[in-house]
């Protein structure tokens, strides 16, 4: 048989592992009430973002023809500068040519 002394030890045990018992279960309720508020959050931003994917994938769309388009018109313009180039190098060429017939002519007048 168990004393006044044990039994009375024993109770204080068991009210202490009881307070322990609240402790933890109020760590554990607050605990699951941060996750909650999180899991709300995230599906709360989640839902912000699917909300915008369709204008964000038309946009996207929108910006690579404009970059296509950019693409082509460059190499048309490419294309043309090295006409250009190569229309100068005629023309100088050219000026060349005639600057040395003036020359030519010059000095024909003054023999």
């Amino acid at each position: 048989q168990q004393t006044a002394g044990d039994k009375e030890a024993e109770l204080e045990r068991l009210y202490a592992a009881r307070d322990r018992s609240d402790k933890d279960g109020a760590q554990v309720e607050e605990a699951d009430k941060d996750f909650d508020d999180f899991k709300q959050r995230i599906e709360t931003r989640q839902s912000a973002v699917e909300d915008r994917l369709p204008d964000l994938s038309k946009q996207k769309h929108e910006l690579d023809s404009v970059i296509k388009r950019l693409h082509r018109a460059n190499k048309v313009m490419t294309n043309r500068l090295g006409q250009c180039r190569e229309e100068l190098r005629v023309y100088n060429g050219e000026i060349r040519d005639m600057n040395m017939l003036l020359k030519e002519v010059e000095t024909a007048k003054t023999v």
